[in-house]
């Protein structure tokens, strides 16, 4: 079973992704979670002046976020389904390395990611030769376009 804390931090993970493709915007996020606690304060005092009670004439205009279809079929969907894609094979995976084989005995799971690590391999290298990515790395070499601030956040 997850722990609380875990679903906290995948919804937190979600929210992330929904802010980061400007599906929610972080200035209606900021509001709301503040409208949260002014509601949460509010049955104590009702009289209270907040922060954001202001009496002169300025008024807010929100915008409403740009709703491409082509943003959330070629962005947001397909990482929610990889992602969703990736936990089930994960939990699907330890719970078969947990299971006991006919022969009592539990199947190594170094071994099982060394297996992984050999078929990822053999598909990466097959999609090489069908992809345009694979004929461009032919082409201008792998590391076409690298700088030094290319290998900051893989060191």
């Amino acid at each position: 079973t997850q722990s609380h804390i875990q679903i906290v931090s995948l919804l937190l993970l979600l929210l992330s992704a929904l802010v980061m493709e400007k599906i929610v915007q972080l200035d209606s996020l900021g509001g709301m979670v503040w409208n949260m606690i002014l509601m949460k304060g509010s049955s104590n005092d009702d009289n209270k002046n907040h922060p954001d009670d202001d009496d002169d004439a300025t008024t807010t205009t929100t915008t409403t976020p740009n709703w491409d279809t082509a943003h959330f079929t070629h962005g947001v969907a397909p990482i929610l389904m990889a992602s969703f894609i990736s936990g089930l094979a994960g939990a699907l995976t330890q719970k078969n390395l947990q299971i006991s084989t006919k022969g009592g005995r539990r199947r190594n799971a170094y071994l099982f990611s060394m297996e992984l690590c050999v078929c990822s391999l053999i598909i990466m290298t097959c999609s090489l030769y069908v992809t345009r990515d694979g004929y461009q790395i032919s082409q201008q070499g792998f590391f076409h376009g690298w700088t030094f601030h290319t290998l900051i956040p893989i060191l």
